[in-house]
């Protein structure tokens, strides 16, 4: 056995602990990620009788699974996925972006079907700006059902995972990231964004569709 062999062996044999509870490095197809969504639901105490648990259940699989494991578009510098159900009718909303050194790439899926959308040549100072506000949005506590309009759902609706050079994080989301009180007062749910501060982010991006 060479001298470099056992350094490799050694040198996977050591665990060293994460930064963050919410960040781990890694090398797995899934950029870190529990696309399964049990470990970020369990981290936060979330009770197996609230929404998403039972929403999970009925939509098990996400899209990105298959994509990741497939991937050949080049290294994954970092990668941006929303997940939640749409508000008119509940199917699994998916959004991902994922940029690499020289291009970005764009996709939407509704119940694992991508939708016809692609904003060509996104620029990746446009990208990197959007990364870095997405990721300086920190995880909100559980909606109150006080503060829910009818037909939305309290506590949490929906999750959100960020990658960036081996390291990534998950956090849960609520209907205030998509909607504002106003709107929430209102019970306007048909929209998918609205003026929650993450759909002001994102917004743009759908505008550039047109």
């Amino acid at each position: 056995m060479t001298l470099a062999v056992i350094v490799l062996i050694l040198a996977s044999c050591i665990n060293t602990p994460a930064a963050h509870a919410q960040k781990r490095t890694t090398t797995s197809p899934f950029l870190g990620w529990d696309l399964s969504y049990s470990s970020v639901l369990k981290r936060n105490n979330v009770s197996r009788d609230e929404f998403l648990w039972k929403w999970l259940a009925q939509h098990p699989r996400s899209p990105i699974e298959k994509l990741l494991l497939r991937w050949r578009g080049g290294p994954i510098l970092s990668s941006i996925l929303m997940e939640k159900p749409a508000f008119h009718a509940g199917e699994r909303f998916t959004l991902w972006f994922v940029r690499t050194r020289t291009r970005v790439y764009f996709k939407i899926f509704s119940d694992g079907k991508q939708i016809d959308y692609w904003v060509k040549d996104f620029p990746l100072k446009s990208y990197d700006e959007l990364f870095e506000t997405i990721s300086s949005l920190q995880q909100a506590g559980p909606l109150d059902r006080e503060k829910t309009a009818a037909g939305g759902v309290s506590g949490y609706c929906g999750f959100l995972s960020l990658y960036d050079r081996r390291m990534s994080r998950q956090t849960l989301l609520t209907l205030e990231d998509f909607l504002s009180p106003n709107e929430l007062k209102g019970g306007k749910l048909a929209e998918e964004l609205g003026e929650g501060r993450l759909a002001k982010v994102l917004r743009p991006l759908f505008i550039m569709r047109w």
